[in-house]
């Protein structure tokens, strides 16, 4: 800094999830990144509208059973919320646990996933290699205190283990649908929004010009009040002393704003969804409803992609838990149109 020059104090909220613990590696990462893939997926807004919001879409409307008493269970137990849980952890961790416990004539459920994680149970096969016959896992209650149980998956203990899809590494046991292509787009997106946030908050900076009688007990006293100095409330100085200040623009938001419109186009493309389900409004072109029609069909196809992945499971839990054999389907929400 040059003789004779000084910085100015002044505060911009800045985006926790830009310090580095919160962007970690996920590429063959194993169950210690979880509680840190939980935060970014609660915190990130493109990450929570690809989790989150879209398995409570998926799940917000029950699905279509052949067997009719199956909509009754869903809806008494309130299944939606279940498996609209244990989707959000498949596709954040690659596997959960549903554990279900039979209290009183009541049936009641916990869902674990990678940030409960202690170790996995296993014993030797035929051929004295280890199998995976279940998992311990410790979570917590408000209060702070810690439990532990021991699930051994069987329908006899109404225990299932869930996956997204199976690790061909043999690194890890699963594999998320969060992997490095989307979490990168992710990281590069907030970065980017974070710099666009505080350009926009504060688009320029002030260039203070001292006149010839400046002294130090000014300079004190000056620095101290420009942290209350904004476009609602202003300051005033002898020009002997305060000679000018300049405003000095911020000339990269325009840059900012495309770069970040260019990662958003490509996290839509990367998650093979339309970019109107990210910026709230359609870009797909058309005449009439035609293109609206078209974002639609992609995100449905999207949704039936995700919801074929937890069919069986849901299939099985009705058979196992419910005594109820059916098959489950998740319909589309618009028919598929001509010349897409």
């Amino acid at each position: 800094m040059a003789r004779n020059s000084y910085l100015y104090p002044a505060y911009v909220f800045r985006d926790p999830l830009l310090y580095i613990q919160y962007m970690p590696v996920v590429l063959n990462a194993g169950e210690g990144v979880a509680r840190t893939i939980d935060t970014n997926v609660r915190g990130d807004l493109f990450l929570n509208s690809y989790i989150c919001k879209l398995d409570e879409e998926i799940f917000s409307e029950p699905p279509t059973f052949t067997n009719p008493e199956c909509e009754r269970i869903w809806e008494d137990n309130h299944l939606h919320l279940l498996f609209t849980d244990a989707t959000d952890e498949i596709r954040k961790h690659g596997w959960c646990v549903i554990q279900f416990y039979e209290e009183d004539e009541n049936i009641t459920y916990k869902v674990f996933s990678g940030r409960h994680f202690v170790e996995w149970i296993t014993e030797p096969d035929d051929e004295d290699r280890l199998v995976r016959i279940g998992v311990k896992v410790r979570h917590f209650d408000d209060l702070g205190n810690s439990y532990e149980e021991e699930l051994i998956f069987s329908d006899e203990e109404l225990c299932f283990l869930l996956t997204w899809k199976l690790d061909k590494t043999g690194r890890r046991y699963a594999e998320p649908d969060l992997n490095q292509a989307v979490m990168t787009i992710a990281y590069n997106m907030r970065q980017i929004n974070g710099q666009l946030a505080f350009v926009g908050v504060k688009p320029g900076f002030k260039h203070f010009v001292y006149g010839e009688s400046k002294d130090s007990d000014f300079s004190t006293s000056f620095k101290s009040n420009m942290q209350y100095v904004d476009r609602s409330a202003g300051i005033g100085a002898m020009e002997s002393q305060l000679k000018e200040i300049r405003d000095i623009p911020n000339g990269d938001i325009n840059k900012i704003e495309q770069a970040l419109d260019k990662q958003i186009k490509l996290f839509a493309g990367v998650t093979r969804m339309p970019l109107s389900f990210y910026i709230g409004e359609r870009e797909s072109q058309g005449l009439s409803s035609a293109g609206e029609n078209v974002d639609m069909i992609r995100l449905d196809r999207k949704k039936k992609y995700i919801f074929n992945i937890l069919s069986p499971y849901i299939e099985e839990i009705m058979l196992y838990v419910y005594g109820k054999d059916t098959k489950v389907e998740m319909p589309l929400q618009v028919e598929e149109i001509e010349d897409e």
